[in-house]
């Protein structure tokens, strides 16, 4: 099943706050924010987010201030899976607008809000506005993210200069 852009968007951005915030003072928000998104998925599975979440943030502290952001690399990649099946489980037929993806936005948000600049670098945005436009980001040093503007308006005649 191919991923929704949004989805791959949504979850990378979410997967930066995530370990930008960890070994931080935004650390308690960003845990809490995420245990909770998955405790729609039950309590086992949110127990198991949050014991993870715990040993990677005791990992990063217990790291070298001059290694974190390696260590932060290394992470990356799994929180950003970790947080796609999670908003793919719970797209339904609302997709984007769904009650998960609200509340990824929100404490992504929040997250953001508490972070330094420096923290704030693993976040990365990239939109896509223009008609038929394409953005392109990297993030965590290798997963790349399309996204896709809407397809440009085709001339009404047959002409493609639309003469």
């Amino acid at each position: 099943m191919e991923e929704a852009a949004w989805i791959g968007s949504l979850a990378a951005t979410g997967a930066g706050a995530l370990v930008g915030a960890a070994a931080s003072d935004a650390w308690q928000t960003a845990r809490d924010g995420v245990v909770a998104l998955f405790r729609r998925s039950g309590p086992r599975r949110a127990a198991l987010v949050a014991a993870q979440l715990d040993t990677d943030a005791e990992m990063l502290e217990q790291t070298d201030p001059a290694d974190r952001d390696q260590l932060r690399r290394q992470l990356l990649p799994a929180w950003r899976t970790r947080l796609a099946d999670l908003l793919a489980e719970h797209a339904d037929e609302v997709g984007a607008d769904s009650a998960v993806a609200a509340e990824l936005r929100t404490v992504t948000a929040a997250v953001l809000a508490e972070l330094s600049a420096p923290q704030q670098t693993w976040v990365q945005r990239v939109h896509a506005s223009a008609p038929g436009a394409i953005a392109q980001g990297v993030q965590g040093g290798g997963n790349i993210v399309n996204h896709y503007g809407e397809a440009a308006p085709t001339p009404a005649s047959g002409d493609p200069a639309g003469r």
